[in-house]
């Protein structure tokens, strides 16, 4: 499928499941596969992203049976050598580099898209430090050469925290006690909250202080898990779009006391007046008169920023989005892309120095967009038609199989879809 032409529905009343979260899906996978013994990890969506950790697990001595819906996954004995296919992974490329430095593994990564121009930068730095052979090409390769040793690090937050998470996975693997300083400010905070709390279901102990330092005790094993993916707030962000715009959507398998920072567009979301329900176990968002005349930082939670935005950018008023510079750093430059497609819906849209503002318009515009082969964008762009004098077609639809494949069958409630 090439495009996607869409024209939104009215006044519905639908009710989904929550997707599984990819940010647990990673991490369980790796703990499991790290193990000793079987584990299984219910509720699992096999995107492209989450294939390529699955992949890397096998690469590296685990058995892995993929279920319908779920996986078993046993330990093995790793290789000398492994060839590693990281798709667009972002998330599989920074947390397997250092585990596989830690298992002493000589590894040839590679990836597709944008993947390898992605910033490896922090882990070069650290290498160079601390003697570990690498070779590395920009837009080409990451090749592992040497051991990873225990010790102490520090290591840069403002890039993205996903390094600290693949630092916490391997040193606990080494044969002396470590230490991880984060010597600037930590972006997607939450996103560590994860991997600690998916650390601590394995048998993993890390002492962290206030997410500055991080201490880490040698020779630690990891243990069989037997877990379910809880529901992902970043993949419901265009359902939540969906209910606002043009009815009531009830989304099943969220849990607001989750630890993802995406869970913030609930709470943005109701500072716009949206009308947002919060139950112990699901979520409803109903049709709503938007508001803003806010600002909102998305720092924390990068992934639900082009949803975001267009929810903000039918909103009533001025919204300020802030700590949209890391978004240039995506699976494309996600604040440019922000920008083009809300000035073609219509609103304005401007960004600066790490913001993005936008003022709202009632109606966006139709016509044919770009995805820019990023997966946030098209979900952005199928909640937009919603609100669309027209139809939205959208080019490259299929690069939302990286992190959510059936995404567009699952949208069908509230759209009008034609494929070509």
């Amino acid at each position: 499928m090439e495009k996607l032409i869409l024209s939104g529905k009215k006044d519905f009343k639908k009710r989904i499941s929550a997707p599984p979260s990819k940010s647990y899906s990673h991490r369980m996978i790796l703990s499991a596969a790290l193990s000793d013994g079987i584990s299984r990890i219910d509720n699992l969506l096999y995107s492209k992203d989450v294939t390529a950790t699955l992949d890397f697990a096998e690469k590296c001595g685990a058995s892995v049976f993929r279920g319908e819906n779920f996986a078993e996954i046993k330990g093995g004995k790793s290789p000398e050598t492994a060839d590693i296919f990281c798709s667009e992974s972002a998330s599989t490329l920074r947390f397997v580099i250092p585990i596989l430095a830690a298992k002493n593994i000589k590894a040839h990564i590679t990836g597709a898209g944008r993947l390898m121009h992605r910033p490896l930068d922090v882990y070069t730095e650290i290498f160079d430090k601390k003697g570990i052979l690498y070779d590395y090409k920009t837009g080409e390769y990451f090749d592992v050469k040497s051991k990873l040793p225990s010790g102490i690090y520090d290591v840069r937050g403002d890039v993205s925290s996903q390094f600290v998470t693949g630092l916490l996975y391997a040193l606990a693997l080494t044969h002396g006690d470590s230490e991880i300083n984060i010597t600037t400010p930590l972006l997607s905070k939450p996103y560590i909250g994860i991997t600690l709390d998916v650390l601590k279901m394995s048998g993993i102990e890390i002492e962290n202080d206030n997410y500055k330092t991080f201490k880490i005790k040698k020779n630690q094993k990891f243990m069989p898990i037997n877990v379910s993916v809880p529901g992902d707030f970043s993949q419901c962000c265009p359902f939540v779009a969906a209910g606002l715009f043009g009815g009531k959507v009830e989304m099943l398998n969220l849990d607001i006391k989750s630890l993802q920072g995406d869970k913030k567009i609930i709470e943005y979301c109701k500072e716009l007046g949206g009308k947002i329900t919060v139950y112990e176990s699901k979520i409803t968002a109903e049709k709503s008169c938007l508001k803003s005349g806010k600002t909102f930082d998305v720092s924390d939670c990068p992934d639900i920023a082009p949803v975001f935005a267009v929810i903000c950018a039918h909103a009533d008023g001025e919204t300020v989005l802030t700590g949209t510079n890391r978004l240039k750093i995506k699976e494309c430059d996600r604040e440019q892309a922000i920008v083009t497609t809300l000035n073609k819906l219509g609103a304005k849209c401007v960004s600066g120095d790490n913001f993005i503002k936008i003022n709202g318009v009632k109606t966006f515009n139709g016509g044919e967009f770009d995805s820019f082969n990023d997966h946030r964008t098209a979900m952005a762009l199928c909640a937009a038609s919603l609100c669309t004098d027209g139809k939205i077609t959208v080019s490259n639809p299929m690069c939302i199989e990286k992190s959510y494949p059936n995404f567009y069958d699952d949208y069908k409630d509230f759209t009008y879809q034609t494929r070509c």
